[in-house]
């Protein structure tokens, strides 16, 4: 580690202490955590010609800051990252993250403002939103830079009808990735909705989107060598969707739709395309148990310049067994396909992810995980797979309710 990333880790972790120590206003509530793992990858590029692995360090510090009053809720979530890798330190790399929201309650109108900015490397945006495909592309330690701002608002007009209105941009670009494959773009999705309560726990909502995409490739190229051009998407949706509450644990939506999508690219011209959207999701909490599917169906951008209709299916399971020992599960099944005009760089991705944890403190756990991920390439039949195991122990404070009960209600 560089001198100037070790003084941005101590600088950072002086600020934590500085939090915590109530330095600063008390109207704020902070919560400081730490994570440090030691993670064996036995394909650090996810490649499938030679795969090399290593020995992974990763460090992460950050806290959330939260302000609360009856009507106003406002967040701050500084982090940074730290990842070194024993056996190729060209792919050594350090990250920045801020996540700011706040929203008001009114009576009738609540307003809303998300905003997140993040500095990290092409290596960590495998599996996330961006849906990159390329295996030699996706895997380069190429700096990215990311914003996104999603400004809300929502008028609910009489006891049952509401009108929700909600602009969200999303803007990625590379450092220095000429010839690289990454492409920078920005992906605008407006949506407007009005909902109607049918009953005290079930909701019907109509809603219309439109989403622009804009590419620019910056000298990036295809597999064959070619040159990317500049890609447009514009995409029209509606959906009629439903949510319910099963039970106060249990809530569920479904949300069934169509998209009409117009590519356009100088060389390839026009193309236009049509499909069924479909988004169900079910959440279920306990004291034990957290629990999230979420199946979904549509048009996604991409970092690699090409719009692609992607099904996905998400799995999230944890369960806390008793006050030292919890496991969890994660998985991701995704099949991707391209609907640009003659590019035929299609995905299908997959992983799962099962962990153990124990519970040193309130404040202090220990975790084991083991993750197995793999992906297939239609265009060409070739696929690679990756198993990680990894070791971590995680600092985070407990909830302030936690902390100011009386010792005699902890027995």
């Amino acid at each position: 580690m560089s001198r100037f990333r070790g003084f941005k880790v101590c600088l950072l972790f002086v600020v934590i202490v500085c939090l915590d120590s109530g330095v600063f206003a008390a109207d704020w509530q902070i919560d400081p955590y730490m994570k440090a793992t030691t993670n064996f990858d036995d394909n650090i590029r996810f490649n499938n010609i030679n795969p090399k692995g290593s020995t992974v360090g990763i460090l992460d510090l950050g806290l959330d800051l939260t302000n609360e009053s009856e009507v106003v809720k406002t967040t701050l979530s500084p982090h940074f990252r730290y990842s070194g890798y024993a056996s190729d330190s060209d792919l050594n790399n350090d990250a920045q993250f801020l996540d700011f929201s706040t929203r008001s309650d009114g009576e009738r109108s609540t307003p809303s403002l998300e905003v997140s900015l993040m500095r990290d490397s092409a290596l960590d945006q495998l599996g996330d939103d961006t849906s990159s495909t390329n295996i030699d592309r996706v895997l380069v330690n190429k700096q990215r830079n990311r914003w996104r701002v999603k400004p809300a608002w929502s008028y609910r007009f009489t006891a049952i009808d509401a009108l929700d209105l909600s602009l969200e941009v999303d803007s990625i670009s590379y450092d220095d990735a000429a010839g690289t494959g990454l492409v920078d773009y920005v992906n605008q999705v407006a949506n407007l909705s009005y909902v109607r309560s049918i009953s005290e726990i079930k909701d019907i909502i109509f809603r219309l989107s439109q989403t622009q995409y804009e590419s620019d490739p910056n000298g990036a190229v295809y597999t064959d060598g070619t040159a990317k051009e500049d890609v447009s998407a514009d995409t029209v949706g509606v959906e009629l969707g439903i949510t319910n509450e099963f039970t106060e644990r249990t809530k569920g939506s479904l949300f069934i739709g169509s998209e009409n999508t117009d590519t356009s690219e100088q060389s390839l011209g026009d193309s236009k395309h049509s499909g069924l959207t479909v988004k169900a999701i079910i959440d279920h909490k306990t004291e034990a148990d957290t629990a999230n599917v979420t199946l979904s169906s549509g048009v996604v951008p991409s970092t690699d310049g090409i719009v692609r209709d992607q099904d996905s299916l998400r799995i999230h399971f944890d369960r806390i067994v008793n006050v030292k020992l919890g496991w969890g599960i994660n998985a991701l099944l995704q099949k991707s396909q391209s609907i640009n005009e003659g590019a035929v760089e299609d995905l299908n991705y997959y992983y799962l992810e099962p962990s153990v944890s124990w519970f040193l403190t309130k404040s202090w756990k220990l975790a084991g995980t083991y993750r197995f991920s793999l992906r297939e390439f239609d265009q060409n039949g070739g696929e690679a797979d990756r198993n990680e195991l990894g070791l971590s122990i995680e600092y985070r404070r407990p909830p302030r309710e936690e902390l100011e009960r009386p010792p005699s209600e902890e027995q």
